[in-house]
């Protein structure tokens, strides 16, 4: 029996399986299960329009405008804004390489820039070492010196290698010549005195006997020496052309594009960052080329030897940092750096200097020190500057004598001016002293220069400042100082005693003998000097004073 009822009849909830319902007229019939079904996908949408309108409601709330700060947190940046924006950096980063553009055509401009003829330019070399011709291979004998470093050179080219002692030609010597591509490898070796590279060479390496590269080895262009030494420079060499603007004003416009910072920091009894300058020091840890420090001290006294340990043998006392600067605020002779110790010591000095740093407008006093002032830490530089201005230099009673201590590291450019080195209590007992001693170094790559402008050396003692050379170690022949120079100028100084400076050696019998240095300058009192040498060479044309 078919078990159905018309829908105004019957229960839905009931057990029933079919209903009748009206359809525009029509009588259909449905199942139950369907008709829930459809129901339910009723409340469904019911609800579905009911979370439309609410995400409706929501939506209108939102603000849609764009932000034209370009500032706010969580909210569209306004693209117009944003779009100049870019376009003012752009506008920006374009001025900048504009005015690079224009520095450096200034630059070319102003500045003639000359190469050493000499290409033989090198930092690393091995004792005992030459290279196989064949293949380029290492190979070893005690005769024989090879440099390590590639040495670039021009392809399809001509080179001469020639042999100088102490600036005068002597002949062409043999050299073992390996040629390599960009890639470096090898291409062709031979042993030569002349020698034209391949089309495809780039670099080459090469040895030769120690009886030749201990003298001034020079390697130009060309098939005949030219006989006139040049040194070998690792970089070119710049110099202002006198029409041109001066290079203070060079030198501003690029620290300015380099955006060079130079912090400040002021050391005094009150009012300042630091009381005393150890604290000062010590609180640098992020000194570079391009942030430097200024360290500015008030009028007073300051004893550089509290805190010292001078029974630890690593101590030397107060060292400057590099790329700082010590400026004295004030009249120079009230802004005073003092290092008095009870008995002579050998290792602390008042004041040591690495590599670029200087001091400005300062009195330094060393008592029972090794030296005032010590400079000679910069052992490993490949160039460095050192600016010493208006300040009173004293050493009292000091281990060796000697006001100022120094040893030139390779590279080293060092400018004294309106210095003042007192020496008269520098010596044993408070007697008179050196007021300048400096050596070169070995193993020397680069040649130094030294000048002094407006300085006075008292002392009263004859030949108080000293010029020393370092050749070579005698016990081994090495550690050649490759006959690199220093230039020493004087320009407006004062001697005293009856002989200002001297010439000499280090020690002959350890450092072997010679001279390495050349004097030159003008307007300068009482600038008589000594050479003194063991080689028996005759060295008067190193001094050219006016």
């Amino acid at each position: 029996m078919n078990n159905t009822k018309a829908l105004t009849d019957v229960d839905i909830s009931a057990s029933v399986d079919n209903i009748f319902v009206n359809d525009s007229g029509k009588v259909r019939q449905v199942s139950k299960a369907t008709l829930f079904k459809t129901l339910e996908s009723a409340e469904d949408y019911q609800a579905l329009k009911s979370e439309v309108n609410t995400l409706q409601e929501s939506v209108n709330r939102i603000d849609t405008t764009t932000d034209t700060t370009l500032t706010k947190t969580g909210k569209a940046a306004d693209s117009k804004i944003t779009g100049d924006k870019l376009a003012a950096l752009k506008e920006k980063d374009d001025a900048v390489d504009a005015e690079i553009g224009s520095l450096k055509e200034e630059l070319e401009e102003c500045i003639d820039v000359t190469a050493s003829r000499n290409i033989l330019a090198f930092e690393n070399y091995t004792r005992g070492k030459y290279y196989s011709a064949s293949s380029g291979s290492d190979r070893y004998n005690d005769s024989f010196t090879a440099i390590d470093d590639y040495v670039k050179i021009e392809p399809n080219t001509d080179y001469v290698f020639s042999i100088f002692s102490d600036g005068n030609y002597e002949t062409m010597p043999n050299a073992l010549v390996i040629q390599y591509d960009a890639g470096r490898k090898y291409i062709s070796g031979a042993d030569v005195k002349t020698f034209k590279t391949a089309i495809n060479a780039r670099y080459i390496r090469l040895s030769m006997a120690n009886v030749y590269f201990d003298k001034q080895v020079m390697l130009e262009k060309g098939t005949e020496p030219s006989k006139i030494y040049e040194s070998p420079l690792n970089e070119k060499k710049y110099k202002i052309k006198n029409e041109c603007i001066d290079d203070t004003q060079i030198c501003d416009k690029v620290i300015s594009i380099l955006k060079i910072k130079e912090n400040e920091i002021t050391v005094g009894a009150s009012d300042c960052n630091f009381e005393t300058l150890q604290e000062a020091i010590s609180s640098i840890k992020d000194n570079t080329e391009l942030n430097r420090y200024i360290i500015c001290l008030k009028e007073g006294t300051y004893n550089l030897a509290d805190g010292l340990d001078i029974t630890d043998s690593s101590a030397i006392g107060v060292t400057v940092p590099n790329w700082a600067t010590i400026v004295g605020i004030g009249n120079r002779e009230n802004v005073i750096l003092e290092c008095r110790l009870d008995s002579k010591n050998q290792n602390i000095s008042a004041l040591n200097f690495k590599e670029t740093s200087g001091i400005e407008n300062l009195s330094i006093i060393g008592e029972n020190t090794r030296y005032a002032i010590h400079d000679d830490f910069a052992r490993e530089s490949k160039g460095y500057d050192r600016r010493i201005k208006h300040c009173i230099i004293r050493g009292e009673n000091t281990y060796y004598s000697t006001v100022y201590g120094a040893g030139t590291g390779d590279g080293a450019n060092w400018k004294f001016e309106d210095v003042v080195f007192d020496g008269t209590k520098t010596g044993t007992n408070y007697k008179k002293g050196n007021t300048f001693t400096v050596h070169n170094i070995l193993k020397s790559q680069k040649n130094r220069e030294i000048t002094f402008t407006n300085c006075r050396f008292l002392s009263g003692m004859d030949n108080n400042v000293k010029l020393k050379t370092l050749a070579y170690r005698t016990a081994t022949g090495l550690d050649s100082a490759n006959d690199m120079l220093t230039n020493v100028q004087f320009f407006g100084c004062e001697f005293s005693g009856e002989t200002g400076f001297e010439l000499s050696e280090e020690n002959a019998s350890v450092y072997g003998s010679g001279c390495l240095y050349y004097v030159t300058g003008f307007g300068n009192k009482n600038a008589n000097h000594n050479i003194v040498t063991t080689d028996g060479k005759d060295y008067s044309g190193r001094v050219n004073l006016i």
